[in-house]
C-alpha cells in the first residue's frame, strides 16, 4: 500500500482524473490533481514495521490551491487528516462537514468517503494512513468507531504529535517502529479524550453524573445499580438515557470503558496484570484476561508486548 501511494504522489501533479482499482469493490478516485502538491512524504515497509499491530503505511504534507476531489470507495486504510489552513469539504457515510484549521477528518477501514474544493479554495494538511492488526479492536474501544471528524484548540501540540511521527518514520531508524507504534496508540487516546469530551457537553445532567463518576471511580463500579444511584434515576431510564445519546446499553458502555482504561495502563505502565484488572474495576484477574483476550484475540500480556513491548510479568 506505501508503494502505491508514493508512486501516486509522485504522479499526482499531471493527473486529471484517474480511478485506481485496488480490488474488487474497491477503488479510490481522484480529480484535477494538477493544482496539488504533496511532499515529504514518509513511508517504511521494514519487516519490523511491518509486524506492528499499529503503524503508519504511509504519511504526507499536502498543498491544493483551486478545485479537486477525492473519492474513496471500501478505503482498506485509516487516514487521518489534520488541516493546518485553509479547509475543505468532506463527506463520510454519517454526515458532510468543512474542514478548517485545527479539525481532524477521520477516513475509517472499509467505508465510503469523500473531500472536495472549489475553485476558490486553498488548503494546507498533514495525512496520517494508519493500518495494523490492532487497528479495527483500538478503533471500537476508543469509542471512534462512529466519528467523522474532531476538533482541536490548541493545533500546535496535535500537529507536532502528527510531525513527530512522521518524522520518526522517516528516520527509518532500527528500534523506532515500537516507538511509533507507542505514538500512534497515544495519538488516538488524545483523539477518543478530544471526542468524548465534545459529546459529554452535549447530554443530559444525570447521565453526564454517570459519565463522570466512571471516569474517576471506575475501579469502584462493581454492578450497573450503582450507576442508577449515582444519576438518581430508575434502573429503566437509565438504559433509555445510554440507548438515546450514546447508543450503547450501560454494561456494554461500562465493559469499554473498562477495556480502554485496561489498553492505556497496559501501554503506558508497568504494573501488574492484577492492579490492573483492579484499577478496571475486575476483582478476577483471570476473569479479566478472558475478557480482554475475548475482545482484542490477544492477551493482556500478549498485548502490552507487542503494543509497547514491556517485559512480561508474573500475575
Amino acid at each position: 500500500m506505501g508503494n502505491k501511494y508514493l508512486k501516486l504522489a509522485q504522479k499526482h501533479k499531471m493527473m486529471k482524473r484517474e480511478i485506481i482499482k485496488q480490488s474488487p469493490g474497491r477503488s479510490d478516485e481522484f480529480g484535477n490533481g494538477d493544482n496539488e502538491s504533496i511532499k515529504y512524504v514518509s513511508s517504511c515497509n521494514s519487516p519490523e514495521m511491518l509486524s506492528m499491530p499499529l503503524r503508519i503505511d504511509v504519511g504526507f504534507e499536502a498543498w491544493r490551491h483551486g478545485e479537486g476531489y477525492c473519492r474513496h470507495r471500501n478505503y482498506p486504510v485509516m487516514a487521518l487528516e489534520l488541516m493546518l489552513d485553509g479547509g475543505a469539504n468532506y463527506e463520510s457515510e454519517e454526515e458532510k462537514f468543512r474542514l478548517e484549521p485545527g479539525g481532524i477528518a477521520l477516513f475509517h477501514r472499509n467505508r465510503n468517503s469523500f473531500f472536495s474544493t472549489g475553485k476558490n479554495d486553498y488548503y494546507h494538511k498533514l495525512v496520517l494512513i494508519l493500518c495494523g492488526t490492532l487497528l479495527d479492536s483500538m478503533i471500537t474501544s476508543l469509542g471512534l468507531e462512529k466519528c467523522s471528524h474532531l476538533f482541536f484548540f490548541n493545533m500546535s501540540d496535535i500537529e507536532s504529535r502528527f510531525r513527530k511521527i512522521m518524522n520518526m518514520v522517516n528516520e527509518k531508524r532500527p528500534g523506532n517502529e515500537k516507538i511509533v507504534s507507542c505514538e500512534i496508540y497515544f495519538l488516538l487516546l488524545e483523539l477518543s479524550e478530544n471526542y468524548q469530551k465534545m459529546e459529554f457537553k452535549s447530554r443530559p445532567a444525570p447521565l453526564q453524573k454517570v459519565l463522570s463518576y466512571l471516569e474517576h471511580s471506575l475501579s469502584q463500579v462493581r454492578r450497573i445499580s450503582d450507576l442508577s444511584a449515582v444519576a438518581g434515576v430508575s434502573h429503566a431510564t437509565l438504559v433509555r438515557l445510554f440507548n438515546t445519546h450514546l447508543h450503547s446499553s450501560p454494561t456494554e458502555y461500562l465493559l469499554n470503558l473498562r477495556m480502554k482504561r485496561a489498553e492505556n495502563l497496559l501501554s503506558s505502565s508497568k504494573r501488574s496484570i492484577k492492579e490492573i484488572a483492579w484499577e478496571c474495576g475486575f476483582e478476577n484477574p483471570l476473569y479479566f484476561s478472558t475478557v480482554f483476550t475475548k475482545r482484542h484475540s490477544y492477551s493482556p500480556r500478549q498485548f502490552r508486548i507487542r503494543a509497547c513491548h514491556f517485559p512480561q510479568e508474573k500475575l
